[in-house]
């Protein structure tokens, strides 16, 4: 995924993004913002026998970079609070 799709999102928007990852293999989500969401989405379909293993290279490519983002947005927020 290229970085430039990911600027200008906020840090929630981009939680949103990479859990959709997960999403659309089925996680369930112990969260319950991100269960609620992803169960409001017609496409969702828990899956009991999710597993991480199930993603693909470009999906975990994508997992990393998009949390390593959130994290950029955050510490920019930790800075800017202090």
């Amino acid at each position: 995924m290229p970085l430039a799709m990911l600027q200008g999102l906020s840090a929630d928007d981009a939680r949103k993004l990479r859990n959709e990852i997960y999403a659309r293999h089925g996680m369930i989500f112990q969260d319950p913002w991100l269960r609620g969401y992803f169960r409001s989405q017609l496409w969702y379909k828990p899956d009991p026998k999710f597993r991480e293993a199930l993603l693909t290279g470009v999906e975990r490519a994508n997992v990393a970079q998009i949390q390593a983002y959130e994290e950029r947005g955050r510490s920019k927020l930790r800075q800017t609070a202090a």
